[in-house]
């Protein structure tokens, strides 16, 4: 089975495009203080200053916690600028070119109950004014058994994108998904040495920028490249024993119940 009939055995009839945003946040002069917000309006080269600037260095891979997208139906929710994998259902609320579904995760997800065998949520929850909603709406569409796997920031500064509202810790997470879900796995993605490459870098900013928005996210953005050579030790540092207890981000992976 192809993408698309993937796609057509899971929308609803109600499916629409949905609102056509080409952005996170409205255009204006606010949208090019941040140098990411700027970048964002042009995915594949933002994915690629992303991957480079990302303080986060693991071995973990999504893939080894969901079905296979080729064999299986899986969507990727809050896709984003990313195109993860070519045979993954992108759902987003801005249209991006690889963006298969619009939605606002505000409200129902435009899919059929017991429908897809896997969800991702990488860097999503956060972002959302009630993220519980979501959660529920995924266990909805997932067929029993389905699998969620979520990412989320734990020691993470602030990010609007267009909104930034929440950060977890992994019992945190399991208090969101409830009983409807199993949890099989959980962990960090990242160690200690992101969390402090992510706080010098915006220290730093914050010194030297005097007060303007601008400059703050500039320096930023250079702090970063500087420092990212520092993530390589997260690669042993990432596996030590109560790494969740300090590191940018954590995941569970999570079985529908039923």
């Amino acid at each position: 089975m192809d993408k698309q009939e993937k796609i057509r055995r899971i929308i609803t009839s109600e499916q629409t495009d949905g609102e056509q945003r080409s952005h996170y946040l409205a255009t204006g002069k606010d949208s090019f203080a941040d140098p990411q917000r700027f970048f964002q309006r042009y995915p594949r080269l933002y994915t690629l200053i992303r991957q480079i600037l990302s303080p986060t260095a693991t071995f973990h891979h999504w893939k080894r916690e969901v079905p296979d997208p080729g064999a299986h139906t899986v969507i990727n929710l809050g896709c984003g600028c990313d195109e993860l994998h070519p045979d993954l259902i992108n759902v987003d609320m801005v249209k991006f070119t690889h963006v298969d579904l619009v939605a606002d995760f505000a409200g129902p997800l435009p899919m059929r109950s017991d429908s897809v065998d896997g969800a991702i949520a990488i860097a999503l929850l956060e972002h959302l004014e009630n993220p519980k909603a979501l959660v529920i709406e995924v266990g909805r569409v997932l067929k029993p058994g389905g699998t969620l796997f979520i990412a989320v920031p734990f020691l993470y500064p602030f990010h609007a994108a267009p909104g930034d509202y929440t950060r977890w810790t992994i019992p945190g997470l399991k208090v969101l998904l409830g009983n409807s879900f199993e949890v099989v796995a959980s962990g960090n993605r990242g160690g200690t040495m992101g969390v402090i490459i992510l706080s010098l870098a915006h220290a730093l900013s914050q010194i030297l920028c005097f007060g303007s928005l601008r400059f703050y996210s500039v320096l930023n953005f250079a702090f970063l490249g500087l420092l990212t050579p520092l993530r390589i030790l997260d690669l042993v540092l990432g596996y030590l024993p109560f790494a969740t207890n300090l590191s940018p981000n954590v995941y569970v992976t999570a079985r529908k119940r039923g």
